[in-house]
C-alpha cells in the first residue's frame, strides 16, 4: 500500500493521541480536523499497514461513546 508521508504522519499522530488521552473517535477527529469516518479508517485500516505495534495498542483501548 503506497501512502504519502503526510498521511502516514497524521495516522501515527492520531493513534498516539488516542492512546495517550484514551479519547473518543469523535473528540480525536475534532482535534485533528478530520471526519469521524476518516479517523476511524485511519486507526482501523491504515494504521495496520503503517505500524502494527501502534495498531495493537489502539485496538486495546475500548471505544467510548461521546455523551
Amino acid at each position: 500500500m503506497v501512502m504519502r508521508q503526510e498521511l502516514i504522519q497524521r495516522v501515527k499522530m492520531e493513534a498516539e493521541y488516542i492512546i495517550r488521552n484514551k479519547t473518543t473517535i469523535r473528540l480525536a477527529a475534532r482535534r485533528f480536523k478530520v471526519s469521524k469516518s476518516t479517523l476511524h479508517l485511519d486507526v482501523t485500516k491504515r494504521l495496520f499497514y503503517i505500524d502494527r505495534t501502534l495498531y495493537k495498542k489502539v485496538r486495546r483501548i475500548p471505544i467510548k461513546q461521546s455523551p
